[in-house]
């Protein structure tokens, strides 16, 4: 990038720094997404389900399980509401 006149050093520490923020929100995204995940197979979704309800693959179903959370998961609710599927659409079935 010809033209930047500020130092290099500078310009890696500050991109590093705005590195780091967002990698610790995209984690906290991805606890998020892995407790929902399993809330709805607590709920009664099958792996299938949720895959198509999120529009991935079962495969990355199972990624999204198996990732390690950073938090504490909450405890599965003891009644579960009446299971719907919401398609990215936003309709039911």
């Amino acid at each position: 990038m010809a033209g930047r006149k500020s130092d290099p050093w500078l310009r890696a520490r500050m991109a590093t720094e705005e590195m780091d923020k967002h990698l610790a929100a995209i984690a906290g995204l991805a606890d998020e997404r892995a407790l929902a995940v399993r809330e709805l197979l607590a709920r009664g979704f099958t792996r299938a389900e949720v895959a198509r309800g999120l529009g991935v693959t079962p495969a990355v179903v199972t990624k999204i399980l198996k990732r390690p959370l950073d938090r504490l998961a909450p405890q599965t609710p003891a009644a579960a509401p009446e299971r719907k599927l919401v398609t990215i659409s936003g309709t039911t079935s």
